[in-house]
């Protein structure tokens, strides 16, 4: 099988790597030519813990009302917990989530603009400060909890 009119050698040189490729022979598995390294269920279960609380933190989070515009949630529709990147704060690492302190409660509409017009742009629309709410947040849940 060709793959189209070679060019001539007058404008440069023939095309060098091009494989005619077989297709799949039915029956035969395909085979991954490097191991997968197996998932560790702790360390995955330890970061979800660390970036999102424990299930009654992220449970009562998502039942408070919308930090942006004050929707409050439904049983049937609860808020999102949306992570924001704290300023003045070194990196923790490509990659990760912000830790369990840094968590907003934004409706699912402001959820979107938020992550489509990104941070500053959400705050300067709605005149708020998201460090100020997410440290409002913690200091609630703390109160609550009865560790502040």
């Amino acid at each position: 099988m060709e793959f189209g009119p070679r060019p001539p050698e007058s404008q440069g040189p023939p095309l060098v790597g091009l494989m005619r490729r077989t297709p799949l022979r039915p029956g035969k598995p395909l085979r991954r030519k490097t191991r997968l390294n197996p998932v560790n269920t702790k360390r995955r279960q330890s970061e979800v813990e660390r970036a999102y609380g424990e299930v009654a933190y992220r449970v009562w989070g998502s039942m408070q009302p919308c930090c942006a515009c004050g929707r409050v949630p439904t049983q049937s529709s609860p808020n999102h917990n949306a992570h924001i990147k704290p300023r003045g704060e070194p990196p923790s690492g490509m990659g990760r989530k912000a830790g369990k302190e840094w968590l907003v409660t934004l409706c699912s509409d402001c959820h979107e603009q938020y992550h489509k017009h990104g941070e500053k742009a959400f705050e300067l629309h709605h005149k708020i400060d998201l460090d100020l709410m997410a440290a409002a947040r913690w200091c609630r849940w703390r109160e609550r909890d009865g560790q502040g």
